[in-house]
């Protein structure tokens, strides 16, 4: 374990919030969730070291496709969740697209950090762009052998990649998970051309779900987040590493209804169900079924916050400052 400053203004001076245990019960140990006294960054402190963070990832923690669709698995519920992945996926690429005004003379190039399983890379290739994937876990091996993406199973600062080499950056839930966010936002402006696109989505401190829910909302994933930023305190951190924000969409909350009804149960959150499918090798058919069902329901909930402009979830569309 080891004990850390605050990573946006440096100070020591912090207030305890809560403890809370690893979901996935890896750790024995209840990490304690912390608010900094001076900027009111929340973080998790102590927390384990950088060499240790992986173990916490276990088989199952994020989607896959490959092996739930055959026949022998089949089921109306894996359709659904296929389903809806794929268009919310979808839509997101294609927003991206549309914001980023591709230039037909060449494929745009694109790198998504934390790519995970790669479903989201391989819809950006299916769009023409020229695709790149960061991914610490494993899952980088099946992006790379389901999928045949260009995937390379490191962190950003050991990529190497070159300075201004994409023209698109995208973050997609990973910043929390980062061990310095405001290095690794340094990084990112590094390897962005002059006047790139930085597309970064998050989850809102700021949010109608956090007010509900303290310490059960389902965005403190200890200890794999460990930072919990609002929209004030995520502009200060970007427009230190030379960015400017010039759009903020609220839909992603209405993209992702999982996360504001998962608090109430472990029943209704997926992750959970996965990892266990996994270990026990059997799909739970009822869970699956609630977690859906409570789903829907949370659509009023999302609704109501994106209208007070208080959503659990925000994607950030930033510009690379350009350098004379």
């Amino acid at each position: 374990m080891e004990y850390i400053h605050c990573n946006l203004c440096g100070s020591d001076n912090t207030e305890l919030l809560f403890t809370k245990e690893d979901k996935l019960g890896i750790s024995p140990v209840e990490f304690n969730v912390v608010r900094c006294t001076k900027c009111g960054l929340i973080y998790v402190n102590p927390r384990p070291e950088a060499k240790e963070i992986a173990k916490f990832y276990p088989e199952g923690y994020l989607w896959k496709e490959a092996d739930k669709y055959k026949k022998e698995n089949f089921n109306i519920i894996n359709l659904i969740e296929k389903t809806y992945k794929s268009l919310f996926l979808n839509f997101e690429c294609e927003t991206v697209k549309s914001i980023a005004g591709i230039n037909n003379e060449r494929k745009s190039r694109l790198l998504d950090i934390g790519c995970g399983t790669g479903e989201r890379l391989n819809i950006f290739r299916k769009k023409s762009f020229d695709t790149y994937g960061l991914e610490i876990s494993n899952e980088a091996e099946y992006a790379k052998n389901f999928f045949g993406l260009e995937v390379l199973k490191a962190p950003l600062e050991e990529a190497n990649f070159e300075n201004n080499f994409f023209d698109i950056v995208t973050i997609y839930n990973v910043l929390e998970h980062t061990c310095n966010p405001s290095q690794f936002i340094l990084q990112v402006n590094r390897i962005l051309n002059n006047g790139g696109l930085l597309v970064l989505q998050i989850p809102n401190t700021d949010s109608l779900q956090y007010m509900i829910y303290q310490k059960k909302w389902i965005a403190f994933d200890v200890p794999r987040d460990l930072f919990y930023f609002n929209l004030r305190q995520l502009q200060r951190l970007l427009e230190k590493a030379g960015f400017s924000l010039f759009k903020i969409s609220y839909i992603s909350a209405l993209l992702h209804p999982s996360i504001a009804m998962s608090s109430f149960s472990n029943d209704l959150d997926p992750q959970l169900v996965w990892t266990n499918e996994i270990k026990t090798n059997k799909r739970e058919f009822a869970k699956r079924a609630k977690w859906l069902l409570f789903t829907l329901l949370a659509f009023p909930l999302l609704l109501l916050e994106c209208f007070l402009s208080k959503p659990g979830m925000v994607t950030l569309f930033l510009k690379k400052k350009e350098i004379a």
